[in-house]
Order: C-alpha cells, then structure tokens, then sequence
C-alpha cells in the first residue's frame, strides 16, 4: 500500500469514529451517563508512516490533552505533525525515550514510528474506561473499537508493535488466535508478519526497565 492509499483509507476510518462521537453526542441518555468518564476522542500521537520500525498501542487515552484544553473534551481525528514521544514530557513519553536510549534501537527510531491507543476515546483512568465502555454497549463500542484497531494495523503495516501494557496487548492478540507467551515482565506474540511485544506498566512507569530493554534488544 502507498502513502496515499494509506492516507484515504486512514481518513475513511477516522470519518467512522468522527461519527461514532456524534452519535454518543445525540443520545442524551447516554452522553448524561458518561459525562464524568468522557473526555473526548484521540487516534493518533504521530503522522501516518507505512511500515515504521514500530507502532505502539497503549490503552487509551488519558486526560493529559483534556487538561491541557482546560477542561474541554479534545476531539483529534487527525493526524500529528511528529511522533508524540519525540517532543513530549509527560512520564511515559519520558519512560519510553529512557528505554530506546538504553536499548540497541536508540531512540532516534522513535521518530520514525507510529503512536495510537486500543480504545480511541479518553478517559481519567483504567476504572472510567472499564465503566464507560459498559455503557457505550448499545452502540457496540467495543465491537468498533477491535475493527478500528485491526484495520489501523493493515493500513500502518508496523514491522512491530509495542503494547504498553498487558492489558493492551491482550486486546490486540484478542480473538485472533494468536499464541502468546508470557514472561515476567514483557510478552510476545505474531501476527503474521508483525512481532507484538508487550510489557507490564504501574501508572506510567514501566515495571521492570533492564528486563524490558532486555526483551526488546532481542528484536533488535
């Protein structure tokens, strides 16, 4: 697939979750129940690469941006001129650059990687994510969140995804039949061609730094 390819197919998905938030805004019922969970949507922390060394998938995302607007949901279709963790300070981009500095990939590469979420709409945390996709179930969220995900893989073609933490990784391997292994710390899977990896996260903090550079540089 070509850049251009890449970019109409990416602009048609992210006309579907444009949608999709319009239509979580008409349902009153809905938008009244979630209001303390909601805080926008966002797909992308980083331009549309094909291919790239890495795309990592986290879970979703937090309230970093919503606070940034002070206080408005943020509603980011789009894509970003450059790679988040490549110019941001929060902790895990700050984690993240910390660990290809010390990884034989260097963290040059990260400007040459994609950055997205499993779950493309914010939340204040784990707890607000779990309760807000309950009750977006009428509007099947969580079957469209596995499609947008799939389908953002197959326009992106990452040689390897990171998932930043065990809870995104599992939703990725989710209902693929894909084998995984399991570690300590870190995790693995295939699908086809691309190498998931996976580590365990405490708030932002990478669990285990040294055993994760460890697992990584084996991809090197």
């Amino acid at each position: 697939m070509n850049i251009a390819n890449a970019l109409k197919d990416y602009h048609n998905l992210s006309k579907e979750v444009q949608d999709f938030s319009l239509e979580i805004e008409k349902n009153q019922d809905i938008i009244n129940s979630i209001t303390t969970e909601y805080k926008g949507f966002q797909i992308m922390y980083s331009d549309l690469k094909i291919n790239p060394p890495f795309l990592f998938i986290g879970m979703n995302p937090g309230a970093g941006y919503y606070k940034d607007q002070n206080h408005q949901n943020v509603m980011n279709f789009g894509l970003s001129n450059r790679m988040d963790y490549c110019q941001e300070n929060y902790k895990l981009a700050q984690a993240t650059r910390s660990l290809f500095t010390k990884s034989e990939f260097d963290v040059q590469v990260l400007d040459k990687c994609c950055k997205t979420n499993f779950y493309f709409i914010s939340t204040t945390g784990e707890k607000h994510l779990n309760s807000i996709i309950k009750k977006l179930d009428p509007l099947d969220f969580e079957k469209k969140s596995k499609n947008w995900n799939k389908r953002l893989i197959e326009i992106i073609k990452p040689q390897r995804i990171i998932c930043e933490s065990i809870y995104a990784f599992r939703k990725v391997i989710e209902e693929k039949e894909i084998k995984a292994e399991y570690f300590s710390n870190t995790m693995y899977a295939k699908w086809d061609e691309i190498e998931i990896l996976g580590y365990k996260r405490h708030g932002s903090r990478i669990r285990n730094e040294k055993e994760t550079i460890q697992f990584l540089n084996r991809f090197h």
